[in-house]
């Protein structure tokens, strides 16, 4: 975190162990955009290695997510701030991931736990009111005044599944956090193909999902790939399997789990013959054929008869005559 600098960097620190020159940094990968006004506290980064989530400890946009698949260009993919933040303009400090949930010590608002499942979208899903309500009675005696007071750290990688908080003025806070709602349903999908054979899948919407993926394979029992994540509605267009029998699943995502799909197969739109193009030559043949001469004819006595005596009615032709 650069502070006053307003963006993440990141270093190679890949022989963190060698002797660097009097004042040399390690390598500069790559660095987030700069957004104005922050004071760039802390970050952590996804389990995955996905995702980078920052804190800005000037009350400006609170907390920021970018992509980092690819270290050296970061992608602002999302801005957020705790559910309150409207009534109550309280400021984050630390955070740290575990699974799928990040949890932040937010100064006064005390402990506030998200759902990152689909980090396009992430949901507050727990809290721990340390500053307001130390005592857990249910009274708040302290207030949120957007001052430098209250939760400042917090640690989620007990191994009882405990989470310590350090709070400035009620000190330290062990926690439990349990799981905000079930692992999703598996979701009912089903496919069809368009007129351009790309195929549109359709599935249900599941209770508690906060997103959706669709995996395909071209082999029922082969692997599946991700083709789709972080969805949050509940259809999808393929225009990468056309003439193609394709294999589906979608699942259905919480911080609690997945719910996966029954395999649906779609097969492509039937092949549809050319239409015959016209050749624009005229037929070889006429249509209509001149009509046939009767073959009951013959050359009566006396008429000039020609080299085959038999088309004379009497058969005989004599000095060229039919006889």
């Amino acid at each position: 975190s650069d502070g006053g600098g307003r963006r993440q960097r990141i270093w190679d620190i890949t022989n963190v162990g060698a002797s660097w020159p009097t004042g040399a940094l390690p390598p500069l990968v790559g660095q987030t955009n700069q957004i104005s006004g922050i004071y760039a506290h802390s970050n952590w980064v996804s389990d995955d290695k996905r995702y980078l989530f920052s804190w800005d400890e000037n009350n400006v946009i609170d907390i920021s997510v970018h992509d980092i698949t690819n270290p050296a260009a970061p992608i602002e993919i999302n801005l957020f701030q705790y559910s309150e933040n409207s009534q109550y303009n309280a400021i984050p400090h630390n955070g740290e991931v575990r699974a799928k949930y990040l949890y932040v010590a937010y100064y006064e608002a005390g402990l506030r736990v998200f759902d990152i499942s689909n980090p396009y979208a992430p949901l507050e899903v727990g809290k721990a009111e340390t500053y307001r309500d130390a005592d857990g009675d249910g009274d708040y005696t302290r207030g949120i005044s957007g001052s430098y007071d209250g939760a400042w750290n917090t640690y989620p990688f007990l191994p009882s599944g405990n989470i310590l908080v350090s709070d400035m003025y009620g000190g330290l806070f062990i926690v439990r956090a349990d799981p905000p709602y079930p692992t999703p349903d598996a979701p009912t999908a089903t496919g069809q193909r368009d007129g351009s054979d790309n195929v549109i899948l359709n599935w249900n919407a599941v209770d508690n999902a906060r997103g959706y993926s669709v995996e395909r394979s071209f082999v029922s029992d082969g692997v599946y790939e991700l083709i789709a994540e972080h969805l949050i509605t509940q259809s999808f267009l393929d225009s990468s399997a056309r003439g193609q029998t394709a294999f589906y699943k979608v699942n259905a995502i919480n911080g609690e789990g997945v719910g996966t799909s029954s395999i649906i197969s779609i097969a492509p739109n039937p092949s549809q013959s050319p239409t015959k193009m016209p050749t624009g030559k005229p037929s070889s043949s006429p249509t209509h054929l001149p009509t046939k001469q009767p073959t009951n004819l013959c050359l009566r006595k006396g008429q000039i008869c020609p080299p085959n005596p038999l088309s004379c009615c009497s058969k005989k032709c004599k000095k060229g005559k039919c006889t």
